[in-house]
């Protein structure tokens, strides 16, 4: 079983003390009516979580003393919703089956998020998501109300917590990262080759002057 946990380890590795990661799932793309498109989850973000579900939100966090956290916003488990739409993994298995320290609902992002935004300084996220980047200021607002608030119950600390003021394009160095293949990845393009030439060759093997 490919393992995700490695990525998403190189990825904090190489960047500053005070960095978030801030990334979405894909969503589903609706065709007409209440019929949707077959879901493709976002490549980046897969890479990272291994997790194959619409709307989730990815955080790496790593403090100022190179402490790392890593936490995943799912779907909450809804039995009547996953009879139409497949078993959700939920945040409890979030946790156990793909190695995060921890997992929450979405119903629980606004409330969570912001926290984890006190005392970090840089952002990165993807830059050409407009409407996800809007929801990114919005924790970054929330986050200065929670430290405004912790600076005034403490305030023989004198000051209040850093907060988030430099954004980076996440894009372009998940682009890099994901050019160096690992054995496992590289094992499994193999097979996958392999799967499609013996397709291929019995396609031509069937195949006759004619044929429509």
């Amino acid at each position: 079983m490919l393992s995700f946990t490695p990525n998403r380890y190189n990825l904090l590795e190489n960047l500053p003390n005070g960095s978030t990661v801030l990334l979405p799932a894909a969503t589903h793309k609706t065709r007409n009516n209440d019929i949707e498109y077959p879901f493709r989850q976002d490549s980046n973000f897969y890479y990272l979580t291994g997790l194959d579900e619409p709307d989730a939100v990815l955080a790496l966090m790593k403090d100022k003393e190179g402490t790392t956290k890593e936490v995943l916003f799912v779907l909450p488990k809804d039995p009547a919703k996953e009879i139409w739409t497949g078993l959700r993994l939920g945040a409890d298995k979030a946790v156990t089956k793909l190695g995060f320290d921890k997992a929450y609902s979405l119903e629980q992002i606004d409330a969570k998020l912001p926290k984890l935004l006190v005392g970090q300084s840089t952002i990165y996220a993807p830059m050409s998501d407009t409407k996800f980047f809007e929801r990114i200021l919005g924790w970054r607002q929330k986050a200065d109300s929670l430290a405004y608030d912790e600076a005034i119950k403490n305030l023989e600390s004198g000051r209040m917590k850093e907060l988030p003021s430099t954004y980076v394009d996440i894009l372009p160095i998940l682009a890099r990262m994901r050019l160096i293949k690992t054995r496992k990845e590289i094992e499994l393009i193999k097979q996958a080759c392999e799967t499609s030439a013996i397709a291929h060759t019995k396609l031509m093997e069937k195949c006759e002057p004619g044929m429509l």
